[in-house]
């Protein structure tokens, strides 16, 4: 229920009305309820401009990857001359700056985990290559392969 408040002339407060309202706003007025400006006190504490803050949100970097799993396959499958245990080596530099917060370290040790990484996968492969390539270059053709193995079985 909304009861309107009343102005007392003597200590400038309001104060609600006791009386509930009923009917139109008529009999308001009849009882001489009539609604009076009130005066609100503004007082200025500076003479200065409000301030403005300004928020600058910057974008986050990519986070910063350290090529552990990478470093770990190529210790596992693919360690020529010992470079997947300097690849490691690398990747855990890079995961220890970025717990400590030196992100500039971090992204150093990452790129240089990350070129370790390639140059050890790289040569692995090539190696292979050229291990298959002699290993099949090697071997005598097909049908002189199949007549000395069967001259071998059967004792001739």
């Amino acid at each position: 229920m909304f009861l309107p408040t009343a102005v007392m002339e003597n200590d400038n407060c309001t104060q609600p009305l006791t009386e509930p309202l009923a009917g139109d706003s008529s009999t308001i007025n009849d009882k001489h309820y009539k609604p009076e400006p009130v005066m609100l006190q503004h007082e200025n504490f500076s003479s200065q401009p409000p301030q403005s803050t300004v928020v600058t949100i910057l974008q986050d970097d990519p986070p910063i990857k350290d090529y552990v799993l990478f470093s770990i396959f190529n210790i596992m499958v693919a360690n020529v001359c010992c470079l997947g245990f300097l690849a490691l080596v690398f990747s855990v530099k890079c995961r220890d700056r970025k717990l400590a917060g030196d992100r500039h370290a971090a992204r150093s040790y990452s790129a240089t985990a990350r070129s370790v990484n390639i140059t050890t996968t790289i040569l692995t492969i090539l190696f292979f290559i050229l291990v298959s390539y002699f290993v099949i270059t090697s071997l005598p053709p097909l049908p002189s392969l199949a007549h000395n193995l069967n001259a071998i079985l059967s004792g001739n």
